[in-house]
């Protein structure tokens, strides 16, 4: 036995002697984890794993990882900027280790589609938390430290009896969406924000709220300072238990640990509350624009109305034609949800140019209904958010009348159809892929497409995507005739990349060839005609936004790229002359053509060098854009 236990102690002392100190290089801002030539420690030929700790000093950094990676502990100073990614946008990549922030404080920590499994046991100062794109994050206490969820970021707290009191932060800043707030099962102790604030951008501003099964009628979620939280409706209150209490569209509650939420909530002396059932009309006979209603019996629609809220829960709908708006853009699921049964047949309003259209959890779609905005009237502005987190969900709603941005559910497909006629409507991806019903020759209309994700027909690409306004005769006639293209016509819009939580987008849109189906015939062209637009985000770490038109099937053949309408730069910070190149564009083989505002020569964008054609070390071809020097120096003799 004392061999065996001196055995077990000589394992344990040369499994600490084989642990190694990483430390990232002060001179790398940008890299792989996996790279071995971003750390000092270690052997020079390996990186951090297993029973290893890493320190990331005070010099900022942006960490790519490309697997799941377990470390003893990690150490990341509260000074700077400090990001670690996913190397994909919306496949979250997991780091294991025992967190701390060191340091003198006021700096971001960024958690881009990464989870730290292990809470963050001390923020030390650190301005602001950043949890985005699907990535997750627990942290201890701190009052300084804001809290910013970005489009599908999740905030975790498993405080549980006797290991109170509330978690608290500073503000709580949602950007785009919608996000969560989630607490372990065992939860009696909730998490208490300083302030709030909503942005518009890569999603609906909405963050759902997981409900604990111990916490009672306590509210998890409450605010020191409520005046930033938007209210929509009449002025009751919860106890008057009537139809007129008003609602807060950033805010939904749930049972579960998913993103889409049931129901309504309020807000009550800074308090998330959700807004019972029991207190809306089950009719919208009679409803008015303060009205909050849950329809849970069977019914149909006689005439346009506007209500305050819209629940539909386990019933058949039919809006007879006509239209509901709904002023407050909450139009959700209800506690019973809706497996089996349909709201169709009519338009739905929603209200307020930013909203959660629906959140369903069913195997197949649910809402036939075509959607549309009020008050919006430009295409980029605004955002519908579906999410619903199984398939289906985009199989039957339309968007003939919808102004905006409709954004996919994270990581799911948006299958397009010949009924597709959305001309003021963007489609933004979010991981997905925009994909054909399944019929040969379909061919759809839109504004434009955005966000992170793909067109991808699969083995039928004689389906066509027309992006922006048939408008001419000839336009609609090239349109019924043509297969295998996508077209960005007059009016059109590309933008890759999803909202970072600096305001930019960050990502890429692709467009992957694939091996055409027999004689069908393939993919064969991608066109931006004049008056279109490729818009992209140029950043000072070096990266962009961009489109890749570059892959290509099995026998070699390349997608052919022309280019005309305009390349539109958007910086995102203080990005510096003589900085770049950025490649915002990849082709398989030389495009034909030029941006029209760039010109032949490129310099047509004031303040940028535009190249066309630039060979890349792939093998393949870049637009790529240098920002040129401004100013000018004098040199004293």
């Amino acid at each position: 036995m004392k061999k065996a236990v001196a055995a077990m102690f000589l394992a344990v002392l040369a499994a600490a002697a084989m642990a190694t100190e990483y430390t990232w290089k002060s001179s790398v801002a940008t890299g792989e984890w996996s790279d071995p030539a971003n750390w000092t420690g270690g052997d020079g030929t390996s990186c951090p794993g297993d029973g290893d700790s890493v320190v990331f000093g005070d010099a900022e950094s942006d960490v790519t990882l490309a697997a799941n990676v377990t470390v003893a502990s990690l150490e990341v100073s509260s000074v700077g900027k400090h990001a670690f990614r996913s190397d994909k946008t919306m496949t979250t990549r997991t780091l294991t280790g025992s967190v701390t922030m060191s340091g003198t404080g006021g700096g971001t920590l960024v958690l881009d589609s990464v989870k730290f499994e292990n809470e963050i046991s001390d923020l030390a100062g650190l301005k602001q938390l950043v949890v985005e794109n699907m990535g997750w994050a627990s942290a201890k206490s701190s009052a300084i430290t804001d809290i910013v969820l970005v489009n599908g970021g999740t905030l975790y707290s498993d405080a549980i009896y006797g290991s109170g009191p509330a978690r608290t932060f500073g503000k709580l800043k949602l950007v785009g969406g919608p996000n969560r707030i989630s607490f372990s099962q065992y939860t009696s102790y909730g998490i208490r924000f300083a302030s709030f604030e909503a942005v518009p951008g890569s999603g609906a501003p909405v963050v759902s709220i997981r409900e604990s099964a111990n916490n009672g009628d306590r509210p998890l979620v409450a605010f020191d300072d409520a005046t930033g939280i938007e209210l929509v409706g009449g002025d009751a209150s919860l106890a008057d238990a009537t139809s007129k209490i008003p609602v807060c569209p950033n805010f939904m509650l749930n049972d579960t640990d998913t993103l889409y939420g049931k129901g309504a909530c309020t807000i009550v002396n800074g308090e998330v509350r959700k807004i019972p059932q029991s207190t809306m009309l089950t009719t919208l006979a009679g409803a008015t624009e303060t009205d909050n209603v849950c329809l849970s019996s069977d019914c149909t629609l006689d005439a346009d109305v506007t209500v305050n809220a819209l629940l539909f829960t386990g019933a058949n709908i039919d809006l007879g034609g006509h239209t509901v708006t709904v002023r407050s853009g909450v139009f959700r699921e209800g506690d019973k949800g809706m497996f089996g049964h349909l709201i169709q047949n009519g338009v739905v309003k929603l209200g307020r140019p930013d909203a959660l259209g629906d959140g369903t959890n069913n195997s197949d779609a649910r809402n036939k209904v075509d959607f549309a905005v009020d008050g919006n009237s430009d295409p980029e502005a605004g955002m519908l958010a579906h999410n619903a987190p199984n398939t289906g969900w985009n199989r039957y709603a339309t968007y003939a009348t919808f102004v905006g941005t409709f954004a996919a559910p994270p990581n799911k497909d948006y299958s397009i159809s010949g009924s597709m006629r959305g001309t003021n409507a963007v489609v933004e991806m979010r991981g997905g892929a925009i994909r054909r019903t399944g019929n040969h020759g379909e061919k759809s209309l839109f504004r434009g497409v955005s966000g992170v994700g793909s067109i991808n027909f699969q083995d039928k690409w004689n389906c066509v995507l027309w992006l922006g306004d048939l408008a001419s005769a000839e336009d609609q006639e090239y349109f019924n005739s043509l297969a295998g293209r996508v077209v960005v016509g007059h009016g059109g819009l590309v933008k890759p990349g999803c909202i970072d939580y600096d305001g930019g987008r960050r990502g890429c849109f692709s467009i992957p060839y694939v091996t055409p189906n027999g004689d069908l015939p393939k993919l064969s062209a991608l066109e931006f005609r004049d008056g279109a637009k490729l818009k992209v985000t140029l950043r000072p770490d070096g990266t962009c936004s961009w489109l890749d038109a570059s892959q290509t099937q099995s026998a070699g053949t390349f997608l052919d790229v022309t280019l005309a309408g305009d390349l539109v730069l958007e910086e995102s910070g203080r990005v510096k002359g003589g900085s770049g190149p950025w490649t915002v564009l990849k082709t398989g083989k030389p495009a034909a053509g030029f941006f029209a505002n760039a010109g032949a020569d490129g310099r047509g964008i004031k303040g940028y060098k535009v190249a066309y054609n630039v060979a890349l070390p792939d093998g393949t071809y870049g637009v790529q854009v240098t920002k040129k020097q401004s100013g000018f120096s004098v040199k004293l003799r």
